[in-house]
């Protein structure tokens, strides 16, 4: 069995590849940027929010959209972010929708 594909196919299939390629020191996440929002890692959420810079929260499986009609990002605010995490989780993760969460900050 053999398989053709045009240099321009290949190459699409190959871009598209990186982003789930893993890197030294672990597994890389899925790059997010659409409708205005950018994925970051829980580490890096966890610092700009306590710099007061606004981060949104959605379950993982979700991806973020303001005018989705169900499930929109929630914006982190005036509240510890573990607990606000924790809570979120508890709440709002499960098969549907992604057992973790995932962070996002808006772009500019």
């Amino acid at each position: 069995m053999s398989i053709t594909m045009s240099y321009e196919e290949y190459n699409r299939m190959q871009e598209f590849a990186k982003q789930f390629v893993a890197k030294k020191g672990g597994i890389t996440m899925l790059q997010v940027e659409m409708n205005g929002y950018k994925r970051i890692r829980k580490n890096e959420a966890r610092r700009l929010y306590n710099e007061g810079i606004a981060v949104y929260i959605l379950p993982c499986k979700v991806y973020p959209d303001d005018n989705h009609p169900w499930i929109k990002p929630y914006k982190m605010e005036n509240r510890p972010f573990e607990q606000t995490v924790n809570e979120f989780e508890y709440y709002n993760c499960n098969a549907e929708t992604g057992y973790y969460t995932a962070y996002y900050i808006r772009e500019e």
